[in-house]
């Protein structure tokens, strides 16, 4: 059987493929797959659908794009291979290994030259705005953990020196976010509180410092600046490592919020660290459901975004028998026995590669007596012992290219500390992070950037259709301008467009079927909830029994409150992309029928295109880019709509009565006013979601209606650069130049994007 020759190009700058089988344009026929989405989300598909809907055996893969996305291209093969051992896939790579960092220094040149450019849309500030967010710096890998993983340890550890202070979790309700400043000597820090007010402004910190800090129950965040060695800025990207409470704190119930929030934020990264000698803990399972909901929903690139580490690897001695493979082994088992599939999970001793980058940095001195017997202690046994090399124990689950530089660092290594701090596992995972920033997260801010420019691009198509009419002679000038004039001031045009403004304004919201569907399981379960306290809550307990019943109470009802917040917010969410993806249906629906009904002839195809291009609505993502509906929202700095009331204060109020020498206490008092706090609770949050739903309603509406007023005047505006060039022929002429001017500085402009885009 001869092999099937295919070729797939893949630009992940501008998020386009292409599929050619034997020489023949194919792609449509994967269109439903690949359209508009990235390769790590469809490429495993891919293979099986190549292999169905051509029913061959042996294929000749030939793969155009980046480096990095041939990793993935690679990985898809081999696991579709190990699946399908009578299949034959021979691979051709073409890779781009161009930075990327230079695509983003190109981009913001070409840009910056723009604004001096014929296109007044790249001076306004909207544009500014778009485009300055899509290549916001900030990239925030997210360091979360449950009770007594180390997680101050690994902070350290990057940082190189004793600065987090351990801290227990469960308490604990500050934020803190350290940016990566590489041309600083120091560490600074400033604080604020729940309303985002400064506290104490910039000054040097340390860890007693921050420790200070962080026992203020006013202490809402706290932001650092230093330089993390371990992580190197580059263009367009700056590291932010952010520390942040388990979504159970006792002292705010809105970072189980956050948590899910940097769960679904696909720019991000999460660092989720395990204590290998210990896997099991309720926290655990609660937030690991989190992760296994957003690594189902995100392909291969969760698959990346997510990185387990499992950390005190250094409390296991291959002498006694005690084996890290086995650990490891047994971490993944514990992740997948928890849904989460195929889990990237890095074995690390935090401990040790904090030592010995203090040492590294700032001499041994700086250690204290334990401290340097640890050092001595765990540098002998990873150096000495096989099995403590962590590399080796990844090298089948991380890129070849990561494990070589890593290994070749290893072999050049001149001294036991430098040998031990690669053989400690963290420098892995600073190159998995290095390796998410140029896979995943610069390639998603330029296509972001290059998405703000949709306004020039739509202006200057419009301009070539405006100057293949204007460049007619006089007579069919004439004729054309008649027609158009006539589109203008059509009645039946302008009362249809008039009836579509009503109709829009008109319409009322109605709750979607996702959202009732939502709101009534809220209430299902609250009711469940309700009937489980009821049970334990009883006239007579024992008062330490009562004590013990109050706080498993307490933490499950805050759950179950903030479970209540997170599914209404993710709702409006939905209800408000959902209801603009409505009404531009509805306006494209109405543009359309407009056009059919104005320029019914095919004679009048010139003028048709020129008004369908004037009359187009941009996508619903730039139009909310370029909106004021559009606000950044930064973790621990969240301004939302829900109440952040708190209806358990009741629990810190007993009645305690003492019965045959022992105390006991009446428990019922206490369920009768959870029961009305928590209804309560539920129906105010329900009726202010109603209420912000009508609200964001409105929103789309008024968005909508405001593009509409801008498409207006620009129909004016071609109208009247039309009429002008019947009454004068030197304004034809000079309206042509400038036109020409434009397209040709448009041309010119495209060609330099696309060489910047191009892979």
């Amino acid at each position: 059987m001869s092999a099937l020759k295919v070729e797939l190009r893949y630009n992940p700058y501008t998020v386009d493929y292409s599929v050619f089988v034997d020489n023949k344009d194919s792609s449509d026929e994967f269109h439903d797959w690949c359209k508009n989405k990235r390769l790590q989300t469809w490429i495993d598909q891919f293979l099986l659908k190549l292999i169905d809907f051509y029913n061959t055996r042996k294929i000749e893969l030939t793969y155009i794009g980046t480096a990095l996305d041939s990793e993935d291209v690679k990985d898809a093969i081999n696991l579709f291979l190990s699946n399908h051992s009578e299949i034959e896939i021979i691979l051709e790579l073409n890779v781009n290994d161009e930075p990327i960092e230079n695509k983003i220094f190109k981009l913001k040149e070409l840009y910056k030259n723009a604004k001096s450019g014929p296109f007044e849309e790249f001076q306004t500030t909207e544009m500014d705005r778009s485009f300055n967010k899509a290549l916001d710096p900030e990239f925030e890998v997210n360091v979360i953990a449950t009770m007594s993983s180390g997680k101050s340890t690994v902070i350290n550890s990057m940082l190189g020196l004793e600065l987090m202070p351990a801290k227990n979790e469960a308490c604990t309700a500050t934020i803190a976010k350290i940016e990566d400043c590489d041309e600083m000597d120091d560490f600074k820090s400033r604080r604020f509180d729940q309303n985002e007010n400064l506290i104490d402004d910039w000054c040097t910190c340390n860890i007693k410092l921050l420790e200070k800090w962080n026992d203020d129950p006013e202490t809402s965040r706290i932001h650092i600046k230093g330089d993390i060695p371990g992580i190197h800025e580059s263009e367009g990207v700056k590291l932010v490592l952010v520390d942040t409470p388990g979504p159970n704190n006792s002292r705010n119930t809105g970072h189980r919020k956050i948590t899910e929030s940097i769960m679904k934020n696909q720019l991000s990264m999460v660092l989720y660290i395990l204590n290998s000698t210990q896997l099991s803990t309720e926290d655990d399972k609660s937030l690991l459901n989190l992760i296994k909901e957003a690594m189902a929903l995100g392909g291969r690139e969760a698959q990346d975004r997510f990185i387990f580490l499992a950390n005190k690897i250094d409390a296991f001695d291959p002498e006694n028998g005690e084996s890290v493979a086995r650990a490891l082994d047994n971490t993944r088992k514990y992740l997948e026995d928890n849904g989460i599939k195929n889990p990237l999970v890095i074995p690390v001793s935090a401990h040790l590669a904090k030592l010995v980058r203090i040492v590294k940095y700032n001499g041994i001195d700086s250690l204290r007596r334990l401290q340097k017997a640890d050092l001595d202690k765990y540098v002998s046994l990873f150096v000495e012992e096989e099995e403590m090399n962590m590399l080796n124990h990844v090298k089948d689950d991380i890129s070849l290219n990561i494990y070589n530089k890593l290994n070749n660092s290893l072999k050049k290594a001149n001294d036991a500390n430098s040998k031990a701090e690669i053989l400690s596992g963290i420098p892995i995972v600073e190159s998995l992070l290095d390796n998410f920033i140029s896979k995943h997260a610069i390639p998603a801010k330029l296509k972001d950037a290059v998405d703000s420019f949709e306004s020039v691009m739509t202006k200057a198509e419009g301009i070539k259709k405006l100057n293949s009419i204007i460049e007619k002679d006089e007579n069919d000038l004439e004729q054309l301008s008649k027609k158009i004039e006539a589109f203008v001031n059509d009645k039946e045009r302008l009362k249809k467009a008039d009836n579509f403004r009503k109709r829009v304004q008109q319409e009322k919201y109605e709750i979607s079927a996702n959202s009732s569907s939502a709101i009534k399981g809220i209430q299902k379960n609250s009711e469940a909830l309700i009937t489980k306290v009821e049970d334990k809550f009883k006239e007579k307990v024992e008062l330490k029994l009562a004590e013990e019943i109050f706080e498993n109470t307490e933490e499950k009802v805050n759950r179950f409150m903030s479970d209540i917040q997170l599914i209404l917010d993710e709702n409006l969410g939905k209800d408000f992309m959902n209801k603009l993806e409505d009404l531009k249906v509805e306006y494209d629906n109405y543009v359309a029928d407009v056009l059919k009904n104005s320029f019914p002839d095919d004679d009048d195809f010139e003028i048709k295109e020129l008004q369908k291009n004037t009359l187009q609505l941009g996508s619903i993502n730039t139009l909310i880019k370029g909106s004021a509906y559009d606000e950044d929202v930064k973790v621990g700095t969240e301004k939302v709509w829900q109440r952040s009331w708190n209806p358990l204060s009741w629990f810190f109020k007993k009645t305690v009565n003492v019965y045959e020498e022992r105390t006991f206490t009446n428990m019922v008092p206490a369920y009768k006013e959870l029961e009305a706090n928590l209804r309560t609770f539920i129906q105010k949050n329900i009726k202010e979601f109603h209420k912000t739903s009508d609200i964001q309603f409105n929103d789309a509406k008024g968005l909508l209606i405001i593009q509409m007023d801008i498409i207006d005047k620009r129909i004016d505006e071609n109208m009247k650069d039309i009429l002008r060039l019947n009454d004068d022929k030197s304004v034809k002429e000079r309206i042509i130049r400038s036109n020409k001017s434009k397209i040709e500085w448009y041309d010119n402009f495209k060609i330099n994007l696309s060489e910047i885009l191009k892979v």
